[in-house]
């Protein structure tokens, strides 16, 4: 917990220069308020799943940012802008539902979603590769690894 204590504020002062950064955009001179609530819902979401030690706050958070990243790339509604949101959005929801598998796996074998707890579960024995597997697909389907 301590390192990503120490990652919060300066998570915080990134996302303050990138509020700034947008601000000075003049194609969302009309909309800034919901621009600015998107930006700050991805932020929540990301410092959400960082923060988690629970595996099931974290696909929260994971969703939370897989819906903000939609409204932000579809933010301008022109059609090409949209069809590319609906597609990233598809992409990531059907690996986060992967992903959520894995999870659920995880928490048969270890009875329990919180993460030291699943710890000690395991012990000194590696997760199961299938598990591996089904939580690896879902993290890359948030990363653009493969190109759509």
């Amino acid at each position: 917990m301590a390192l990503w204590s120490r990652r919060m504020p300066i998570s915080k002062i990134y996302w303050s220069l990138c509020r700034v950064w947008f601000s000075t955009f003049r194609a969302i001179e009309d909309r800034v308020k919901g621009f600015m609530f998107c930006l700050q819902l991805l932020q929540v979401g990301m410092l959400g799943a960082f923060l988690s030690l629970d595996v099931f706050l974290f696909y929260v958070f994971w969703e939370l940012t897989a819906i903000a990243s939609w409204r932000l790339i579809g933010f301008f509604r022109e059609r090409e802008h949209v069809v590319r949101a609906d597609k990233a959005f598809l992409v990531t929801f059907l690996g986060a539902l992967v992903m959520l598998i894995g999870f659920i796996c995880i928490y048969q074998d270890a009875g329990s979603f919180d993460l030291p707890t699943i710890k000690a579960a395991y012990g000194s024995r590696p997760l199961p590769s299938m598990i591996v597997a089904l939580v690896l697909v879902g993290l890359l389907s948030k990363s653009a690894t493969l190109p759509l």
